[in-house]
């Protein structure tokens, strides 16, 4: 791997050291520099050894008013809840920590305390679920958010400030929500937003250059004619108490932690402000140990379509190495692909989620064992997903 990178993305992690005057163990430790993922080099090797393993299985409860869509999005897992929404639709849905409904409601519509739709891929709508209140927070582009109980009682209505564009969110803490905004004519992209009322109330400052937009237009091989792609982006991500930041704009990956520190995790090269960058990196997970995302790989031949190629990579932060990621061998089975989803998991794990018609005809296959063979034999074919929650180790 190449270890070169502009000066602004140096970052050197500050190790305290004692105040004595004798010199500890701790004072002669020269810190390491945060490690680098250079994005260009051709060739990586595959992991070897686990990096994950399933860690449960969980039948999401069908009945007659409980039915999720293929167009569903999981906002929250934890030990105790689990929230889905059909996004087509607008139903939500609240189920405990083994699956078991609890609640659910409906209120898409176009009155005030109604939402228009909460089609997040589509049309930028956040919803957010806050388990130490027990509230679901419905954030529109169209700047209004409205907030409900959990059995979608209705509990308050407000606007945001003008020119806000928020695509991801997270509950912070009891009072206060962090969000992404999109708006590139901001310095800071990271806010914090009060729960009561919708305003900002500080910001997370970053070492930014200046903020991009998540398209960008390069000239392809014949040298007449400029092709725009976008680049799929999620900027903000949740691992436990702390939250990554993954600013487009920014060369480097940070975990923000609850006590609020700021702590660089990664470093990418090339620079994402390089005219000729052909290359991304997309984080999907991040722990103390790893960091899994997409590289995608841009082609601008002019047969090229403007959908990048993706490779799946792991890096390991202690190996301080970057792998094409080829599985883990004992992961024996996954319910589905991987897929770009901000949903607020406990630190460490992945859930992956998928429908029981595939699941069943893998059974018939002969190519389920263990847990999930278990779980299998117990499906019907028109029962609710399956979620996988997985451990990164």
């Amino acid at each position: 791997m190449k270890h070169y990178i502009s000066t602004f993305l140096v970052c050197i992690l500050l190790i305290g050291c004692s105040h004595s005057s004798k010199k500890s163990v701790s004072d002669s430790f020269e810190p390491l520099p945060v490690p680098i993922l250079d994005l260009e080099q051709a060739s990586m090797p595959g992991n070897e050894g686990n990096y994950e393993e399933t860690v449960r299985y969980i039948p999401l409860e069908t009945n007659g008013d409980v039915i999720i869509d293929k167009r569903r999005h999981i906002l929250y897992c934890s030990d105790s809840r689990i929230v889905v929404v059909n996004e087509m639709e607008g139903d939500v849905f609240v189920f405990d920590g083994q699956g078991k409904i609890v609640s659910h409601f409906n209120h898409r519509g176009q009155g005030p305390e109604e939402y228009l739709n909460l089609q997040i891929h589509i049309y930028g709508t956040v919803a957010v679920y806050d388990e130490i209140n027990r509230e679901i927070f419905v954030m529109e582009s169209r700047g209004r958010c409205n907030v409900y109980s959990e059995e979608g009682h209705h509990l308050r209505t407000f606007d945001f400030s003008k020119n806000k564009q928020y695509r991801e969110a997270y509950s912070f803490d009891s009072e206060t929500l962090l969000a992404y905004d999109a708006n590139t004519d901001t310095d800071s992209a990271y806010v914090f937003l009060s729960k009561k009322d919708g305003r900002v109330l500080s910001r997370i400052d970053i070492p930014l250059k200046r903020r991009l937009s998540n398209t960008s237009s390069r000239m392809i091989s014949n040298g007449k004619q400029l092709t725009t792609f976008g680049l799929p982006r999620q900027q903000l991500l949740k691992d436990g108490d702390d939250y990554i930041l993954a600013e487009m704009s920014s060369d480097t990956l940070y975990r923000f932690t609850r006590d609020k520190r700021l702590i660089p995790i990664l470093a990418y090269t090339p620079s994402m402000h390089d005219s000729k960058m052909l290359v991304a990196f997309q984080p999907l997970k991040v722990t103390d140990k790893c960091v899994f995302g997409f590289k995608y790989v841009f082609d601008l031949s002019e047969k090229a379509s403007q959908s990048p190629k993706t490779i799946v990579l792991i890096y390991d932060l202690e190996k301080r190495q970057a792998f094409n990621y080829k599985g883990s061998p004992d992961m024996d089975y996954y319910v589905s692909g991987y897929n770009v989803s901000n949903t607020d998991l406990p630190a460490g794990l992945f859930i992956q989620n998928g429908f029981s018609d595939r699941i069943l005809k893998d059974l018939e296959k002969g190519e389920l064992s263990g847990k999930i063979k278990e779980v299998a034999e117990k499906l019907n074919e028109d029962d609710n997903p399956v979620i996988q929650v997985i451990k990164f180790k």
